[in-house]
């Protein structure tokens, strides 16, 4: 065998490799998500601040040994102070979640060896004593969705990302298009639409609550490609003007950055699972100045924009600014509500939220459309008619992201979930595919011309 054919061949292996650890994880991670909307079985009776072991949420499922303290605990719960759990120091978000895992997930009971095991916390309070309390958790009565509902949702879109994905790099290895496709898809696979954290009964799943050693390198790949995505989409659309050796280098320059704070990301969840005190530092760091770097980053498209065309970067750079500017708006006060009846005929007044506009993913996501919107115009002549139908296709998914985002509608409203999931799943499905046929064959020898802008 040749040298060329044995690089070759070695090259497929690894990534024939990479695409069963990321088709493992994908199905195992989606599978939890289909347990815990099936069974509702997963509880978080509070929460904990990132990056300090300072408690907030749910006060009234935390038990002191006495009336006294729990009274206390519970009036002073944001001051408290997480010391260990079920014995085990807190270091992480890891500790709490796989010891609530594995009380409230114990093995099937075998007489005479069952044994009840509490869910125990050390806590300090805000006059320095430390209490030891007993956790409750709660039960819930409303309807839950069936196997094949949630499977529909978690599991199939999200497999036919790393497939549709995998397969435009296993037929374009050397295409750096190709990657950046596979990049996009994988992002989109995790596609986060719920808050990431919050207490009570959770509808997703993490890797934080996996006991194996695959709980490290899990973690650290879905913050990865969780922001990577614009690195990604940077270089999918530098393929299209490498003749053009300014704007060129001033994306993939961008690019570097956008994939550098990606893996920042990667290593601060992992910190904060694994040992939080580690990279304090760090988090707050990233957290002070959050809004700085999305502005900068905002102004690194802009200026890859600028030196394509003039007008498109015009263009970036108005959609730059209103975005911008929604970062800082303040939301209207909470002035309205209603009363909710429970499954126990009590009525409970719940303050109506208003709905904000300028949460950082819904700007993110408009600064995007508008960028991309902005592209297609400038180079409309050579968009062919099926890439532009499946672009226009992958539109219902972006509004209904956005819906959530921006706070519109619920993930799980009545009206989505009977009428709208299955068509905008099938029309974004339909959409892909047109895109990935598209890279397929923009890619092909790449003896394809550059795009002129």
């Amino acid at each position: 065998m040749s040298g060329v054919k044995f690089r070759k061949v070695i090259g497929y292996v690894l990534l024939l490799c990479m695409f069963c650890l990321v088709a493992a994880y994908q199905l195992r991670i989606s599978l939890d998500t289909v347990h815990y909307q099936t069974r509702l079985d997963f509880f978080l009776p509070f929460l904990v601040e990132p990056f300090t072991n300072r408690m907030y949420g749910g006060g009234y499922y935390l038990h002191g040994e006495d009336l006294e303290t729990q009274s206390e605990i519970g009036r002073t719960l944001g001051a408290a102070e997480l010391i260990s759990v079920n014995g085990q120091p807190f270091r992480g978000m890891s500790v709490y979640l796989r010891e609530l895992f594995r009380v409230r997930h114990p093995p099937k009971p075998e007489p005479p060896n069952f044994r009840w095991e509490p869910f125990t916390l050390a806590v300090r309070s805000g006059d320095s004593r430390i209490h030891h309390l007993l956790v409750s958790f709660g039960h819930c009565t409303c309807g839950v969705p069936g196997v094949f509902e949630a499977a529909t949702f978690w599991v199939g879109p999200q497999m036919f990302c790393v497939l549709i994905g995998f397969t435009a790099v296993f037929l374009r290895p050397r295409a750096m298009l190709a990657w950046a496709f596979l990049g996009l898809m994988l992002s989109l696979s995790q596609l986060q639409l719920l808050p990431g954290s919050y207490s009570g009964f959770q509808q997703t799943a993490t890797p934080m609550v996996w006991a194996d050693r695959s709980r490290v390198p899990a973690v650290a790949y879905r913050s990865f490609v969780q922001h990577a995505w614009p690195g990604a989409l940077l270089l999918a659309s530098a393929h299209f003007y490498r003749d053009r050796r300014s704007a060129h280098r001033a994306a993939l320059f961008v690019a570097a950055a956008f994939l550098a704070f990606a893996v920042i990301e990667a290593m601060l969840e992992v910190s904060w699972s694994e040992d939080f005190r580690k990279l304090t530092w760090a988090y707050r760091f990233m957290e002070q100045y959050r809004t700085e770097f999305m502005i900068t980053a905002m102004a690194g498209v802009s200026i890859v924009a600028w030196l394509l065309n003039r007008r498109m970067g015009v263009a970036v750079l108005a959609f730059g600014l209103l975005t911008a500017g929604a970062l800082y708006w303040e939301p209207p006060p909470i002035i309205h509500g209603q009363w909710d009846r429970y499954s126990g005929n009590d009525l409970r007044f719940a303050a109506r939220v208003p709905v904000v506009h300028n949460t950082p993913e819904f700007v993110v996501l408009l600064f995007t459309a508008g960028c991309l919107l902005a592209g297609l115009i400038a180079v409309r002549r050579r968009v062919s008619l099926i890439e532009a139908a499946s672009l226009v296709l992958c539109v219902p998914l972006v509004v209904f992201a956005a819906g959530v985002f921006a706070d519109y509608w619920w993930l799980y409203s009545p009206l989505v979930v009977a009428h709208l999931t299955a068509f905008i799943m099938a029309s974004a499905g339909i959409g892909l595919t047109g895109i990935a046929w598209s890279v397929f064959r923009r890619t092909a020898a790449q003896r394809e011309s550059c795009v002129v802008i």
